[in-house]
């Protein structure tokens, strides 16, 4: 994600229960995808239960919308 967004390509980025402001994707034109009322943290445990319920609930078609989103962006650019 951050190597994508330091050359300038558009992602679609996932978080759970870290904060995307804090360490989503810099630039515009990026797609964060957290879970609803979501409360962002720093510091997740990689073994947190919570944390895996937080990205489970990112449902698999957001993501996939948001992608094909972001190419038929780049498809016009071309």
């Amino acid at each position: 994600m951050h190597l994508a967004a330091a050359v300038g390509t558009p992602v679609a980025a996932v978080f759970g229960l870290t904060d995307p402001a804090c360490t989503g994707p810099l630039g515009p034109g990026h797609r964060v995808l957290a879970p609803a009322g979501m409360r962002g943290a720093r510091a997740i445990a990689r073994t947190s239960r919570d944390a895996e319920r937080q990205l489970e609930s990112v449902m698999p078609d957001a993501v996939c919308a948001a992608a094909i989103e972001l190419l038929e962006g780049e498809d016009a650019k071309l």
